[in-house]
């Protein structure tokens, strides 16, 4: 019997896959260890088959990841984001829309109670070009993050939440400008950090997809 699992271990490997590109191999090995657990494993089966789901879309093998998505959707443990989630983003990676919203009204339905499932479906949608569901999700993610007083979901959602609706064209509302003051406050912290304040007319790049200028008194905000 092999030794138990530990988020310390997978970590280590997840790593070397990224800067070796071995993505698919250790998809696979996720696999096994999905398929043979050890009862002192850290990290449960759902998790597992999530992950190796990952890996295989990171080596775009769609289908497998597909495949894994639906098995760990079938398990009985609970993953953040949910499963489901990933089963959609899967579908519209494989181009299979229709299948796609057929499972995305589903856990919908269902009402995930994880701001981080809403998180991902969202930006799925809108890697999809699907911005009016992007706007959807995101904004549901959003409120359920707020009553969760989950701090740090809400400002992922909340910057994802403006970045497709200033690509839909929507004017701001209370939440954009909230978002704006997140990136503001984060530019600000990153210009402290590095001990190089922000002076007008600078533009600089921000860990959330965006750029911030300065037009003359008014501050743009440019999101990707």
């Amino acid at each position: 019997m092999r030794a138990p699992l530990t988020e310390e271990l997978l970590d280590e490997k997840a790593a070397r896959a990224a800067g070796a590109g071995g993505h698919r191999d250790l998809a696979r090995q996720m696999l096994a260890w999905a398929d043979h657990p050890h009862e002192r494993d850290e990290v449960p089966v759902a998790d597992l088959l999530v992950g190796a789901g990952e890996q295989f879309a990171l080596a775009e093998e769609y289908a497998s990841a597909l495949e894994a998505y639906l098995r760990a959707a079938e398990r009985p443990e609970v993953t953040s984001p949910d499963a489901r989630g990933f089963v959609v983003q899967a579908l519209l990676d494989l181009g299979r829309t229709s299948e796609a919203e057929q499972a995305a009204e589903e856990l919908r339905r269902s009402r995930p109670n994880t701001a981080a499932t809403y998180h991902l479906v969202g930006e799925a949608w809108e890697a999809a070009g699907r911005l009016e569901e992007a706007n959807r999700w995101l904004t549901r993610g959003a409120l359920l993050a707020e009553r969760q007083d989950a701090q740090m979901d809400w400002a992922m959602l909340l910057i994802g939440r403006l970045r497709v609706r200033r690509a839909l064209g929507f004017p701001p509302d209370d939440y954009d400008e909230a978002a704006l003051q997140i990136v503001l406050e984060s530019r600000a912290e990153l210009a402290t950090d590095a001990e190089d304040p922000v002076e007008e007319g600078a533009v600089g790049s921000l860990p959330t997809r965006a750029v911030l200028s300065r037009e003359g008194a008014n501050t743009v905000l440019d999101l990707f």
